[in-house]
């Protein structure tokens, strides 16, 4: 029996990495847009005689996708939605321990994605990976595990914010990596901050960022930062 990596649809528009990170197997994957929650179970591939059969022990499983409306309750806050908790409770007991991933559109807002992620731990998932759609349209994989705020000192720490990064390396301070503008436009200096990361060896590293933030650019900044070693520590406020 396989677990298959799979592929996420054109039209849900997934933002990508490239070929970073690892190919997903997620046994339930979700995907945020701007107006709703889409999910689907994984299929497993079992091999029988000559036969190939797919198996899914929930519903839907791809290539269909379920839909949960996502509205906004107007609250600019790190806590989960109350109603979408209630709806992705009977989900989370299709499957109990189901590995989870997590997809988005690159234009959501940062602080959407985190209130997902704390609806989903409230209603029971495991906390799930993040993912990104590949060079081939198949999803990608950077585990996380979340922390609430709680004052840490990772060895490496990285703050997204709206005119760039800040990366703290514990006993060197912090340094500014701002926006830079070429014949692309203005955007993110990735190169700057992965050339960075690098330079601090594979150490455990947290990823901070402000809520106005596109989860696009967070993303890829995860993916840029990850350490090779661990899961990132996504901090949630």
């Amino acid at each position: 029996a396989i677990r298959p990596t799979p592929q996420l649809p054109d039209r849900l528009r997934v933002h990508g990495v490239g070929a970073r990170g690892r190919e997903a197997q997620p046994d339930l994957i979700f995907v945020v847009d701007a107006d709703a929650l889409h999910y689907a179970f994984v299929p497993t591939v079992r091999i029988v005689g000559e036969r190939v059969q797919l198996e899914s022990a929930a519903r839907p499983a791809l290539p269909a996708w379920g839909e949960i409306p996502l509205g906004d309750d107007g609250r600019a806050v790190v806590l989960p939605f109350d109603d979408l908790v209630e709806r992705l409770r009977p989900v989370a007991g299709r499957v109990p321990g189901a590995e989870v991933g997590l997809a988005a559109t690159a234009e959501v807002a940062s602080l959407r994605i985190s209130r997902v992620l704390l609806s989903m731990v409230r209603a029971g998932m495991e906390p799930p990976a993040l993912l990104s759609r590949g060079l081939h349209d198949e999803a990608r994989s950077l585990p996380v595990e979340l922390v609430m705020g709680e004052e840490r000192e990772p060895p490496l720490e990285l703050f997204v914010r709206m005119g760039g990064y800040s990366l703290s390396r514990r006993g060197a301070g912090s340094e500014d990596i701002p926006r830079v503008r070429d014949d692309r436009g203005l955007h993110f200096d990735l190169a700057t901050l992965e050339r960075r990361a690098r330079a601090a060896g594979d150490v455990p590293a947290a990823l901070r960022y402000m809520g106005v933030v596109e989860w696009g650019t967070v993303l890829d900044a995860a993916f840029h930062l990850r350490p090779e070693s661990g899961p990132l520590s996504l901090v949630l406020y």
